[in-house]
């Protein structure tokens, strides 16, 4: 299976009439198509886009897999559910060009869902970059705080997909997750 690594809410072509559809897989990763240039263990991490990006390549995590899609497919759906306008990201991200980028992402994603501890996110201990040091700590916040004027429902599922350890929700377990599978059949 491949994985497009590169889902901002802007590649997702839906229409009343026809099937929704994830466009553009230029950085799409399969692990018999792509190992013999790009490793499993040594992928590459110019991945994602402004705040769609996971935290685990932030923090130059290169044998990351599907779950950071899984992670911008929670961040696309907490920008899509919410009620207020205009729908923004659930993180803040600054300009490719503008200095201080992936550093701001970071920052906002440890303010939104407060900073990740060992216990929180035990894989992170390996990581080339540790998320661990240096950084100011924020309480964790719940989802009801972050997402106030979300269905809990759609809440739930956002928070099945944001979160520090890489076991998020699957694309398997999203597909058949009530909401989803309503939107699905009003989509396709």
């Amino acid at each position: 299976m491949a994985f497009p690594r590169n889902s901002p809410s802007a590649l997702l072509l839906a229409s009343p009439n026809g099937p929704a559809l994830l466009s553009d897989f230029g950085t799409a990763w399969h692990p018999d198509l792509s190992a013999a240039d790009e490793p499993p263990l040594n992928k590459i991490l110019d991945i994602g886009t402004g705040p769609y990006r996971a935290p685990e390549v932030l923090f130059a995590h290169r044998a990351y897999g599907p779950s950071v899609d899984m992670w911008a497919l929670g961040v696309m759906l907490s920008e899509a559910s919410r009620t207020t306008p205009p729908p923004t990201p659930v993180f803040e991200s600054r300009p490719v060009d503008e200095d201080g980028n992936q550093l701001g992402l970071i920052l906002s994603i440890f303010k939104t869902l407060g900073t990740p501890t060992p216990e929180t996110w035990p894989e992170a201990a390996h990581f080339t970059v540790s998320p661990f040091e240096l950084w100011t700590v924020f309480p964790h916040r719940p989802w009801h705080e972050i997402l106030p004027d979300v269905d809990p429902v759609w809440r739930d599922l956002i928070a099945a997909l944001i979160r520090f350890d890489s076991r998020r929700a699957t694309a398997s377990a999203v597909s058949s997750h009530a909401p989803t599978t309503t939107l699905m059949s009003t989509l396709c």
